[in-house]
């Protein structure tokens, strides 16, 4: 799949993730939902990268009509800095990993509060959505307070690395 690929949400996409209409498995809607209209397969790939074959999947939802090709950006040269404000690679790997890890926990209902995460830009807000998802986690019983340890965890250490103290 060409990494300058924009991918959008056809119908049958958008239906799918409104109602769950397709049946689509889980892991493939989760993918599906992160779709917006705007990214390019290579953006995807540097923020949900730990989401195995990321780029199988997001071919996967364009095989199967849930997802469509709307232009092709040209690639931008490695050596081009970051805009101001910009997240790092870095930092949408560490993303990429809290969002995987509320994944695995949550399936697909976790879609709503990866997008809390993913959505953070300062310090405090990156903190209030790591205690959200946090407090879900714990309300899933014994096993869920161990994960939610983990995602304060790793989500601290993230912070530091991309916020700042």
């Amino acid at each position: 799949m060409d990494q300058g690929a924009v991918l959008v949400k056809t119908a049958k996409g958008a239906e799918e993730v409104k109602s769950r209409a397709h049946g689509l498995a889980a892991r493939l809607r989760s993918v599906l939902i992160m779709i917006d209209g705007s990214s390019t397969v290579s953006d995807y790939v540097a923020r949900f990268g730990a989401i195995p074959d990321i780029e199988g999947t997001l071919q996967a939802l364009v095989d199967q009509g849930f997802a469509a090709v709307s232009s092709v950006r040209a690639a931008v040269p490695p050596a081009a800095a970051p805009a101001a404000g910009a997240p790092t690679a870095a930092r949408k790997e560490a993303i990429a990993e809290l969002c995987g890890m509320l994944i695995d926990a949550l399936g697909p209902d976790a879609d709503m509060l990866t997008s809390v995460v993913e959505r953070a830009r300062t310090r405090v807000e990156f903190d209030e959505a790591v205690e959200r998802c946090a407090h879900v986690l714990e309300s899933l019983g014994a096993r869920g307070k161990a994960r939610a340890v983990r995602f304060r965890e790793r989500a601290a250490q993230a912070a530091g690395e991309h916020f700042g103290p």
